[in-house]
Formats: structure tokens, sequence, C-alpha cells
């Protein structure tokens, strides 16, 4: 029995759902409210990358950190308890809460994994967030939004009734969940919601990633200053030999992932050669525009490009057929 698995897509922006069915299985999560968007864009339509994201949204899914492969198999019949087991391999691989799958003929399949345990309740004004899951396994959790244009994120009090209502805001709303558990692992995005918005926003400065003079690497780099000029920030060094040799060792675990303990030994080492890691953006994208649209509209990552300490910077882009994968640092000089 052959089995060809290839990853569809693994950007940080694919976005879950107002409260549909889910069923647990020893704990784990089988989100069936996934189903019927997966089954549109992975089994009947093929789609752009952004459109993507907006089918997503279509369908109410508004998940972030999303694994999604499709399976083919070369010489039988696929069966769903095989992509089960698949789906859920893929769920513990990363550390993900809940998983999903499904057939699209006797051929070919698909499977998911999603680091969030279920679904968010949404409606046309607010959503509610359920409070036990974050409770049970994240150590602490926020909420913070950001508006479209510019700005850093702000962060969102919620209400007793753990309700938020749209009423004046137009951006986008995250949730982020520090887990309790494994203690190595950073906080890991669960939820991007888009508020009061009939479409994507485009990117600014998008023209910077598209200028042929320039790797796609400089491009990041000139986008990145074009920001921060634009919010009257200071212009990132992405010179420095040290920072750049931080930001390869960080590179060397190829998931947008953060580790406390990889990220302690740079902040440690840069430290000794009295510099401050301010700290780190992790993103895989099928393209440079989908990186750099993951890192302005997630708020945690959009504060880091605009942090008002970063004095140097490094990135590292590692780009293959598939899609590409960017680890940014941020440091400082110690005072």
């Amino acid at each position: 029995m052959f089995y060809k698995m290839s990853y569809f897509i693994t950007i940080l922006f694919m976005l879950s759902s107002h409260r549909l069915m889910t069923k647990c299985v020893y704990g784990m999560t089988h989100r069936t409210d996934l189903d019927k968007w997966m089954q549109s864009v992975l089994c009947h339509e093929k789609k752009e990358e952004q459109d993507f994201i907006s089918s997503a949204w279509d369908f109410q899914v508004f998940d972030v950190g999303m694994r999604i492969k499709k399976i083919v198999a070369k010489n039988s019949t696929l069966k769903k308890s095989f992509l089960k087991s698949q789906a859920i391999e893929l769920m513990q691989k990363n550390y993900h809460l809940s998983y999903s799958y499904g057939l699209c003929s006797n051929k070919t399949g698909w499977i998911l994994s999603s680091p969030a345990l279920n679904s968010i309740q949404y409606s046309s004004n607010s959503i509610k967030v359920e409070e036990e899951p974050l409770r049970k396994h994240c150590r602490s959790y926020s909420l913070n939004y950001v508006r479209p244009s510019s700005g850093r994120s702000t962060t969102i009090v919620l209400k007793k009734d753990a309700t938020l209502k749209f009423d004046h805001l137009h951006g986008f709303v995250s949730l982020r969940c520090y887990p309790k558990t494994p203690n190595w692992l950073g906080p890991v995005g669960w939820f991007l919601i888009p508020i009061n918005l009939n479409k994507l926003p485009s990117l600014p400065l998008h023209e910077l990633l598209t200028d042929k003079k320039y790797s796609q690497q400089q491009r990041m780099q000139n986008w990145i200053n074009g920001l921060r000029l634009k919010n009257d920030l200071n212009f990132i060094n992405f010179d420095h030999k040290m920072i750049n040799n931080a930001v390869k060792y960080l590179s060397v675990q190829d998931t947008i992932l953060h580790n406390h303990k990889l990220m302690g030994r740079v902040e440690h080492f840069l430290a000794n050669h009295k510099f401050k890691a301010i700290g780190e953006n992790r993103v895989i994208a099928k393209s440079l525009n989908q990186l750099a649209w993951s890192l302005w509209y997630s708020p945690s990552h959009r504060d880091l490009l605009l942090s008002e300490e970063g004095q140097l910077g490094a990135l590292n882009l590692i780009s293959n057929d598939k899609s590409n994968f960017m680890v940014f640092l941020l440091a400082a000089k110690q005072s």
C-alpha cells in the first residue's frame, strides 16, 4: 500500500468557526465543523492563497496555525481509518489539540490539525470565548485587536460573560494561548477574527515585496523598515553579524512553534555580548506576500515589527517549491 502525502498549505492565517458539532476522542477533539470548508477548498475548487483565507471566513472558520495535508493513494483505496490515524499523528507532532479528516474520492483525501480545541462562537456582531478549554490547556490567554492600516495592538479585557461585542471595532482580533504543557512551548495562536471587514484588506507597502531588484530576503527587510518609517520608528539594522548568526540558530527548528529553551539560549548568548533579544516571529506561507500578510495582521507579530525598542534585526528566509519559512529576530544594544 502506497500513499503520497503532500502539504497543501501551512500558512499562519487559516482562520474556526461558530459553534458546530465536535466529537471528543481520548481527550482530543475531532473537529467536524471544519469538514464543509475543507471539502470545498480541497475537493472541488482550486483557490489562490488569499481566496483560501476568504473562503475560510465564508465558512466561519477562524483558526490559525493549522497544518493541512492532501493525501493521494497510488495503488489502493483510501480508507477513513487511515486518514484518522494520520490526522491524529499530525496533531500530536505539532502539539495541537484537535484534528479532522475527510475523503474527496476513493483515492484522494485530506487531514488537518489545529491548535484550538474547538471552534469559537461567532455572530455578526459578537464573539463568545469558551473559557473552560482555555483554563484547562492554557496558563493564561490574551485577546488583542489591531486596525488594518497602522499601529500596535491593544489588549481586550472580556466582560464576565466572556462576550466581545464588535460595536466600534474595525480590524482583527486574535486569541493566543500560553500552553501549560509542554513547558518549553511558547504562545500559540488559536484564532484570528476579522471584525467589520467586507473583504481582505490590502497589505500596506506591498510594492516593496515585488521589487525584482532585490532578493526575497532583502525585499522583506525593506518592507519591515518601510512599515517602521510609516509608523515614525527608527530603521532596523539588518547587517549585524552576531544577530544574523543568532537567527540562523533559531531557524534550525523549522516550525512556527516558539521554543522557550531555544530562545533562552539565544537570549543568554546575546546578553553575554551586551545585547538584548526582544523577540522572534516565526511564519510559514506559500508566498512572500502571504508571509507579510501573516506578520502584519497578527497583532502579536505586528507588535514585534513595530517595537520601539528595536535597533538590530535579522531574518532567515528558507524557500522551496512548497512553502516559505521565515524567522525574524529583533534585538537592541544593552544600555
